[in-house]
């Protein structure tokens, strides 16, 4: 009989201390297993649980040499012989805390067999084989305060030209959150940051304020060659080395205004210029990061859709039917096009408009990704070398199909009924399943550039 209770909930305290049974009359239960409580007396209950474990035996005894006897032996397993029961001992005393120590000193406390809890730095619960592959450099055997392992580096002297930074950068500074001193504390993680060992902040050093007169020519060399179109400011601007002595006499530098002219009548032509090359310097502030998200986002609109002629160019790239180089452009044309149209194109208009624009050339498609209302001439007009891969967009798909496919016995009929589901061609799934070794074949490879591109 099974039991896990103490023994006082299940006999009287007389019958515990002076046990005395009669084999003839029916005895109380004999459990499987006893709790002992710190209270009870441990020679008592154990006389007592032998007096009641020998009174059961024979009686058992008894029963089963009458079923010997009367060859009444076939229900005798409904009948087991009496075992001594197990007696489970209880403790007052808490479970207490385990801790660990890793390689490199740090404490650690123990959560269970696979799971340890950081007491310092950024605190949190980390596997024990992962905390102790993190943690098996050791900078110092100075205590830690958080931990109360020796772990941190000395104070004195530095452990590395690299990670230890000198107590000469901070003669009297500490730690804004934990309020240790930052020159036994703080070690440099980057070039540009260090971390607290005690609370694990961050503090990153300030960019320097000012540029060189090099880095700001760089800068505004730059801006001017983004902004431009090759020769158009040596067009309209005369360069600040050009020589005017040369000119024909309607330029006269040293001598006043020709006949019927005057200086206060309005501002002169370069003066224009000079405003209106402000204006555009003012319109078109952006970094070359926006610009390019801006030409991008057509493609990538075009890409998270549910369109018809999404599923069309995915089909292509996954066939490698068209151009690796201008793959991008040809999204960002149909995401361009998609968005102009006054209606949704139905699937017949989409695959009219997928093979219209895999005949044309690269310069024709990033003609058809700008933007003609935009106001910098990279948005109106960008080139084809402009024009991102465009592998982080399938790269993903790709390997989302090879896990679907892993889990068909018969790869052509997983190409078949994935074909269904997506809305894909098989061929292209057949493509899929080539490309990771699931099918034999040849890996199609998409050519680098459109025929156009090189036609003479």
């Amino acid at each position: 009989m099974e039991c896990a209770t103490c023994l006082a909930d299940l006999y009287p305290p007389e019958l515990i201390a002076h046990p005395e049974f009669d084999p003839e009359d029916t005895l109380p239960p004999l459990y499987d297993r006893y709790v002992l409580l710190p209270s009870d007396n441990e020679e008592i209950v154990v006389n007592f649980l032998v007096e009641l474990h020998s009174a059961h035996l024979e009686q058992w005894a008894k029963r089963d040499q009458e079923r010997r006897l009367s060859g009444e032996t076939r229900f005798a397993d409904e009948d087991p012989k009496p075992e001594f029961p197990l007696i489970i001992k209880q403790s007052n005393r808490p479970n207490a805390p385990r801790f660990a120590v890793l390689p490199n000193g740090r404490r650690v406390l123990i959560l269970d067999g696979q799971r340890v809890y950081f007491l310092c730095g950024i605190t949190g619960v980390l596997a024990l084989e992962e905390a102790k592959a993190q943690n098996r450099r050791r900078l110092g055997y100075r205590t830690c305060p958080g931990c109360q392992g020796k772990h941190l580096p000395d104070a004195a002297a530095p452990t590395s030209d690299v990670s230890t930074v000198a107590a000469s950068q901070y003669p009297s500074e500490s730690c804004p959150k934990c309020l240790a001193p930052k020159a036994a504390s703080y070690i440099a993680e980057g070039p540009d940051h260090r971390r607290c060992l005690l609370c694990g902040r961050y503090e990153y050093a300030a960019a320097s304020a000012q540029l060189t007169d090099q880095e700001t020519d760089r800068n505004e060399d730059a801006i001017a060659s983004m902004l431009f179109a090759q020769g158009d400011l040596e067009d309209r601007f005369p360069s600040p080395g050009d020589d005017f002595s040369e000119e024909s006499d309607d330029v006269d530098l040293e001598g006043s205004p020709a006949e019927g002219e005057s200086g206060d009548d309005g501002p002169t032509g370069l003066d224009l210029q000079e405003e209106e090359l402000a204006d555009l310097l003012a319109d078109t502030s952006q970094d070359l990061a926006d610009l390019g998200d801006r030409m991008h986002k057509p493609a990538f609109e075009l890409f998270v859709s549910h369109h018809p002629l999404r599923k069309k160019l995915i089909d292509v790239a996954l066939r490698g039917a068209d151009h690796s180089e201008s793959r991008m452009a040809l999204w960002a044309a149909a995401g361009r096009i998609l968005g102009m149209c006054a209606h949704s194109p139905n699937e017949e208009e989409s695959d009219s408009i997928s093979e219209w624009l895999l005949t044309l050339s690269d310069e024709d498609l990033s003609t058809l990704a700008g933007d003609p209302d935009a106001r910098h001439p990279l948005l109106q007009h960008p080139s084809p070398d402009a024009f991102q891969s465009t592998d982080s967009l399938l790269l993903p798909l790709v390997k989302h199909f090879k896990e679907q496919l892993r889990r068909f016995r018969s790869k052509e009929a997983g190409c078949r009924l994935l074909s269904r589901d997506h809305g894909l061609s098989e061929e292209a799934l057949r493509s899929v399943a080539i490309q990771f070794g699931m099918l034999p074949g040849a890996i199609p490879v998409s050519t680098s550039s459109s025929p156009q591109a090189h036609a003479v």
